[in-house]
């Protein structure tokens, strides 16, 4: 292609203050040229200095003259690249990034240009060969410069990409710490920005834990050993009841207040924290709009909805139904900015019956409410034989991305009277489901071997008066005789009851007639049950 051709398309000028933002700008100038490429470049020099800019940039070092030129010498092109000095020169073109990005379309559009004039040479090289057939040679030409022209369209100033934005506008110039305090308002529990799952079987306590949750996080603490990741004072949250009135809720949070040793008009609490039962519909344009924009407003971090079933639109168990309400459970969230936590039912599933299946296939209604949520948890009471157990067990098991730091805990509820007799309701992490479980076993265990030896006491018991009874009437027992009015084959059965009559002073030795009653219990009147 000859050089005598229009230096627009060379586009020279674009191509060296492209390199000079880069080396100034870094990766915020990198996310602005896209998908620009070094060949796209028609200067020799600067086709080097650009590998070299994204070597270093993709190796996550700093972009500036010393990075870059020892790039260029590792790849033994620093002196084809004009050295050290044009460097130094290119830096000096320092344009916004706004221009470096129109400058990379205009660089994009004489590459495109050279490209398609190279495909008229080739087709004219072709023709004047004979070796093709003009209309072989027209068709290929045609193609060629169709996908040229698909390549190189002009960006519309006005309105820059949406979405093919470039990778390098997401990564920027630096991987992220492991510190994710920013992703969440408690860790592993409720992200930030991001829809929540809550679900458990009816009366599971699920609306007193999460009132209880509510005002650790209005009141900037950690939750059962859960780290609070909000901004400091605590963060606005809101808990929509659709299911307990307002009296009921009121003792729930007096009760959860008073577990902290304060009363609900804490200058944080009433700051930060607000319960209403007022009905909502999603999904539903008016509704979601309306309180996206009062949670905006308020500025909440999250909002507790009790409960999904309550204030769904449509059939739960129904595909699209449930896809339209995810819709509208993601709208609400983008309106507000908050995290929409949204409690919700299991099925009635004995737990001896779950066996290996996935917990969370129990929850109720379709799939894609468990797909939908940012993280899911679910709360399954633990049954105990223990009807008068004080505290409440409940296993709870979260489900989201491979960030967790924990899956699962013990949840315990209590509700006991304080020294002055006012209701107290307290919320603990019990630790592992290991633990507990362990525990479990060996008070179960206890229990069975505690009742064993009541039975066993009992029935001594039982043999003992039959005994008194025996020798009060025929002035003497036997342990044969004794055994017999029993059932029971051996006789060595009942000899330890009998022993022990005689060391408590009920019976004594009657030689081989076996044993009788000591004179001052002669009178049939005493005859008592064994102490």
């Amino acid at each position: 292609m000859s050089k005598e051709l229009p230096a627009r398309l060379f586009a020279a000028a674009a191509e060296q203050s492209i390199i000079g933002g880069i080396l100034v700008k870094g990766g915020e100038a990198f996310s602005a040229v896209g998908d620009l490429r070094a060949e796209h470049f028609y200067d020799l020099r600067h086709q080097a200095i650009y590998r070299a800019l994204r070597l270093v940039h993709d190796a996550g070092d700093p972009i500036d003259l010393v990075t870059v030129e020892t790039a260029l010498a590792k790849a033994d092109h620093l002196e084809a690249a004009g050295g050290v000095a044009y460097l130094g020169e290119c830096a000096l073109k320092l344009p916004t990034v706004d221009n470096v990005a129109i400058y990379a379309g205009e660089v994009k559009i004489a590459w495109g240009r050279r490209r398609a004039l190279e495909a008229l040479d080739e087709a004219k090289r072709d023709v004047v060969g004979e070796f093709y057939r003009a209309d072989e040679v027209l068709e290929e030409a045609a193609g060629s410069l169709t996908r040229l022209s698909a390549a190189t369209a002009p960006p519309d100033r006005a309105k820059p990409n949406k979405w093919c934005r470039g990778l390098a506008a997401l990564l920027g110039d630096r991987e992220p710490d492991d510190d994710d305090r920013e992703d969440w308002i408690i860790r592993d529990l409720i992200p930030r920005n991001a829809p929540t799952l809550f679900a458990g079987p009816a009366k599971a306590g699920k609306t007193t834990c999460s009132l209880d949750m509510a005002i650790s996080i209005a009141r900037g603490e950690d939750w059962l050993g859960f780290e609070y990741c909000g901004r400091p004072g605590g963060e606005r949250v809101m808990v929509i009841c659709t299911e307990d009135g307002e009296r009921r809720l009121r003792k729930r949070i007096w009760e959860l207040c008073r577990r902290r040793g304060i009363a609900p008009f804490d200058e944080r609490v009433m700051l930060n924290l607000d319960v209403c039962t007022i009905k909502l519909n999603l999904p539903n344009a008016e509704d979601e709009a309306r309180l996206g924009a009062e949670l905006k407003a308020w500025g909440a971090a999250v909002c507790v909805i009790d409960n999904l079933t309550r204030i769904m639109v449509g059939d739960p168990n129904k595909t699209r139904d449930a896809a339209e309400f995810a819709r509208g459970w993601y709208r609400l969230g983008d309106i507000s900015g908050s995290n929409i936590t949204l409690l919700h039912h299991t099925k009635k599933e004995d737990a001896e019956k779950r066996g290996d299946k996935d917990p969370f296939d129990q929850i109720k209604g379709n799939g894609d409410f468990v797909a939908a949520a940012r993280n899911a948890i679910l709360a399954l009471p633990i049954r105990s034989d223990e009807g008068n157990e004080p505290i409440r067990t409940t296993e709870v098991r979260m489900r989201g991305n491979f960030d967790l730091r924990c899956d699962g805990f013990a949840l315990g509820y209590e509700r006991f009277q304080d020294a002055k007799g006012r209701w107290v309701t307290a919320i603990s992490n019990r630790g592992t489901m290991g633990d507990i479980k362990a525990e479990l076993a060996r008070a179960q265990k206890e229990a069975r071997q505690a009742a064993r030896v009541r039975e066993s006491e009992l029935e001594d018991q039982r043999r003992g008066e039959l005994a008194i009874a025996m020798a009060t009437r025929n002035g003497t027992v036997s342990c044969v005789q004794l055994a017999t009015a029993l059932g029971l084959k051996s006789p060595r059965a009942v000899a330890p009851v009998l022993n022990q009559l005689v060391e408590v002073g009920r019976l004594v030795p009657a030689g081989k007639a076996g044993y009788g009653l000591p004179a001052r219990q002669g009178d049939l009147s005493r005859i008592g049950a064994l102490q």
